[in-house]
């Protein structure tokens, strides 16, 4: 475990830094989060996610819980805020040029969308806001903030399906 905790403890605590804003409560949830992982080691499934991703997952989750305890208002999400702390310090060559362009993919596919659609997105997925905060935080009404999550999440899975199968015909 204290290997394990060397070796991701940065990630972890840069994942946190950034959902939260704050150093102190940032490294709580790094506690919390290696609590979580000695008490659920069992259960990691290396089907599910790789170490990393899930050991990221339970971070985020534990930042986002604080952020939503203690009512935190930083709500301006910067998608590159997050490119370096999600790398794996691990990670095999291949496995980072693989996860590279995942991420290249994914920007590029959030970029092409409206911007009311990518923010909405980026309010839910980079900083954990549940679609009643985000239509508070909008002052829109949450069916409104459904249909825009929605359908932005229904282009961006089709422009990935699309552009993930000729990213992977160019590799061949």
């Amino acid at each position: 475990m204290a290997a394990f905790y060397d070796l991701t403890c940065a990630k972890v605590f840069g994942l946190a830094s950034c959902v939260l804003k704050d150093p102190a409560q940032a490294e709580e949830v790094v506690l919390d989060t290696f609590l979580q992982v000695w008490q659920e080691a069992g259960r990691y499934s290396e089907q599910k996610a790789g170490p990393m991703a899930w050991l990221l997952m339970m971070a985020r989750s534990r930042a986002i819980d604080r952020l939503r305890s203690t009512k935190h208002a930083a709500l301006q999400c910067d998608l590159a805020d997050y490119e370096d702390v999600l790398a794996d310090p691990a990670a095999s060559p291949e496995e980072t040029a693989i996860s590279d362009e995942r991420g290249r993919l994914v920007r590029a596919g959030l970029a092409r969308l409206p911007a009311i659609e990518r923010q909405k997105l980026s309010l839910a997925y980079f900083k954990g806001l549940s679609q009643s905060e985000i239509a508070a935080h909008c002052g829109m009404p949450l069916g409104t903030v459904k249909t825009h999550i929605r359908n932005g999440m229904a282009k961006l899975s089709a422009w990935l399906a699309e552009h993930a199968e000729l990213s992977l015909d160019e590799r061949a």
